[in-house]
């Protein structure tokens, strides 16, 4: 599927937005993620899964993303990108998906970029006007917290730039909560084996990796 580039936005000193037509062919449920090709000088071109930013409900598809001064050959592609420039882009696919009840009391926990899920989730909730029960704790480097005034909207939001030893030190009742982690590997196996050894189980626990990211 072609996607055509719209404009590209700087949230932070490091994190960029990366906005593209969304055709009418394009449907997804917040939190799913997408297989990107791009033209680059290599002959059959660069590709990457990422994970939508946007919400369902908007007009638009939206790629949020950690480009440092010294980056990949896909992501200074994309720092290039011209208006109406295309790119290709598979079906979306995802199981990171919000609980189908709504009244689930629900833990997000987000390392870095890993908030771009919640993000998307956040958005179709307020623009959906529902009401959930929400906890989110958002670890970041200094003046990398991006969209938290949205965040706010829906949640109980705590930001840090360290990684708290204990998630029970920050909530309470965590064997009767929806958690989903999101954000590098080494991030998630660190709250994946403090919560299991915790006692809660894998099906309350929730995981956003897609192929590439070693199953835990």
């Amino acid at each position: 599927m072609e996607l055509a580039f719209l404009r590209k936005s700087q949230e932070a000193e490091s994190i960029w937005s990366f906005y593209f037509t969304k055709p009418p062919a394009l449907q997804f449920e917040a939190g799913d993620y997408v297989d990107v090709e791009i033209e680059t000088s290599s002959v059959l071109g660069d590709r990457r899964w990422l994970t939508i930013s946007s919400s369902p409900t908007a007009d638009h598809i939206r790629f949020s993303l950690k480009v440092p001064v010294s980056t990949s050959e896909f992501k200074r592609a994309l720092m290039n990108l011209k208006k109406d420039d295309t790119i290709q882009v598979s079906p979306p696919i995802g199981t990171f998906h919000l609980p189908r009840r709504k009244d689930a009391p629900i833990v997000w926990v987000a390392g870095g970029i890993g908030i771009t899920p919640f993000l998307s989730q956040s958005q179709w909730l307020i623009d959906t006007n529902q009401n959930r029960t929400i906890e989110c704790l958002y670890v970041a480097k200094p003046n990398e917290h991006v969209f938290v005034d949205q965040l706010v909207k829906v949640s109980e939001l705590t930001t840090t730039t360290e990684r708290p030893a204990q998630l029970d030190h920050l909530y309470t009742n965590l064997v009767n909560k929806q958690i989903f982690l999101s954000g590098p590997q080494p991030f998630c196996m660190h709250y994946y084996d403090q919560l299991q050894k915790m006692g809660l189980s894998r099906q309350q626990l929730h995981l956003d990796y897609f192929p590439g990211y070693q199953t835990i």
